[in-house]
C-alpha cells in the first residue's frame, strides 16, 4: 500500500523571522528621531540612502503583491478591514509603503547618526532662504508652531522649521534670509537660534 507523503506549506525558518523582526523594529526605532524636529539632514547622504532603500520599497511592494494571491490571505484581509474596506486599504497600502522605507532609512539614519555625533559637532552659522511658510502660525492637525520650510533642503520632510518667533514670522515672505546659528555633522545640521538676515532684499542688522 503506497501513502502519499505530505509536504507542509513551507514556512520561515527561526533566524528568518527573528531577521524580519529585526528589521521591522528598526525601521520603527529610526521614525522617531526625526519627529523631534530641530534637525536638516545633509541631502546629498540622504538621496544615497533613499535609492538604497529602493531595492526594500519593491520587495515589500512584491511581498504585498504575491500574498494578495493567497486566499487565507485575502480572507484574513477581509475579516480585518471588511468586505469594501479592503479595496481602500490596499490602495492606501501601497502609497505608504514608499513612505514608510523612505522615511526612516533617507531622513532617520542620518538624523540618528548626528544626534550620536552632536558632542563632536563644530559650530556653525548658516544662511538660509524661505521657500514658504505656514497658514497660520499657529500649530495645526499637520503643522508645527511658527513654521516655515527653507529652499536649501528639498527633500519630503527635511527643511521645515519649526518654533518661530510669531513676530519674526509674520514679518517673513518667500525670498527673505535668516541666519541660522547650530551644529554642524557630516549628517545634517542642528539650529539652536536664528535671526533676520534680509527682508525683501534689503539687510538687517
Amino acid at each position: 500500500m503506497k501513502v502519499k507523503s505530505k509536504v507542509g506549506k513551507p514556512q520561515l525558518s527561526k533566524k528568518q523571522e527573528k531577521l524580519f523582526q529585526a528589521i521591522a523594529l528598526a525601521m520603527c526605532v529610526l521614525v522617531f528621531p526625526p519627529l523631534f524636529g530641530g534637525v536638516f539632514v545633509n541631502e546629498e547622504l540622504a538621496r544615497a540612502l533613499a535609492w538604497l532603500s529602493l531595492p526594500l520599497t519593491l520587495a515589500l511592494i512584491a511581498l504585498l503583491t504575491y500574498a494578495l494571491f493567497k486566499k487565507s490571505f485575502r480572507k484574513k484581509l477581509e475579516q480585518t478591514a471588511g468586505k469594501f474596506g479592503q479595496y481602500f486599504v490596499l490602495p492606501v497600502a501601497y502609497l505608504l509603503i514608499p513612505f514608510f522605507v523612505y522615511f526612516p532609512i533617507a531622513i532617520g539614519i542620518p538624523t540618528l547618526l548626528h544626534h550620536i555625533c552632536y558632542p563632536f559637532a563644530n559650530s556653525t552659522t548658516l544662511v538660509l532662504t524661505i521657500d514658504r511658510k505656514g497658514s497660520s502660525h499657529k500649530p495645526g492637525k499637520w503643522r508645527c508652531r511658527g513654521s516655515i520650510w527653507l529652499k536649501e533642503y528639498q527633500l519630503p520632510t527635511n527643511g521645515n522649521m519649526c518654533g518661530m518667533n510669531s513676530l519674526i514670522w509674520g514679518l517673513l515672505s518667500p525670498g527673505d534670509k535668516i541666519t541660522v546659528y547650530g551644529k554642524e555633522t557630516v549628517f545634517g545640521f542642528s539650529y539652536d537660534g536664528y535671526k533676520l538676515h534680509t527682508l525683501q532684499g534689503k539687510r538687517i542688522d
